[in-house]
């Protein structure tokens, strides 16, 4: 029995794909796979977006806040997966 092969971020923390899926109720399918991260920082984006809007936050604003956190995001994950494809 082969064992399935995590792809996001926090893998080498002992993070499954299936937690992330689980607790952002994130598409089971995208489990396993490398878009795992993407659809985690796209989730997470939108939830930053909403509780800036909570805030008081001007909707353009909190747009803008959102994406630069998300692309900050993107940025590690570009920068650490050669490392963590390297660990397996």
């Amino acid at each position: 029995m082969s064992e399935k092969k995590s792809y996001n971020i926090m893998r080498h923390d002992g993070i499954d794909d299936m937690e992330y899926v689980e607790e952002l109720g994130l598409d089971p399918a995208l489990a396993y796979t490398p878009e795992i991260n993407e659809a985690i920082i796209e989730h997470v984006a939108a939830e930053n977006f909403a509780g800036y809007i909570a805030q008081g936050i001007e909707p353009e604003r909190a747009e803008a806040m959102a994406n630069d956190l998300a692309n900050k995001a993107r940025a590690t994950v570009k920068e650490a997966q050669p490392i963590l494809d390297k660990k397996g």
